[in-house]
């Protein structure tokens, strides 16, 4: 049984980070911000692209353990 969770990410996002909330099934993570500058665009872009590539990376696992 899964526990919804709120998360606030106040810093930037490790990719230590970013695998401890995939290995703890976190589904979706919530951003707020006082305004959307280019700082706060790029901080967006560069948390979807970790969380995209630690995706693809655990999903790539999971196939690649079914093959064997």
């Amino acid at each position: 049984m899964r526990y919804p969770a709120l998360l606030s990410v106040t810093n930037d996002l490790s990719e230590s980070d970013a695998y401890t909330l995939m290995t703890i099934g976190v589904q979706a993570i919530l951003l707020s911000a006082k305004e959307i500058d280019n700082k706060t665009k790029q901080r967006i872009n560069d948390l979807r692209e970790l969380l995209e590539k630690i995706h693809q990376e655990d999903k790539d696992s999971k196939q690649t353990s079914i093959k064997s």
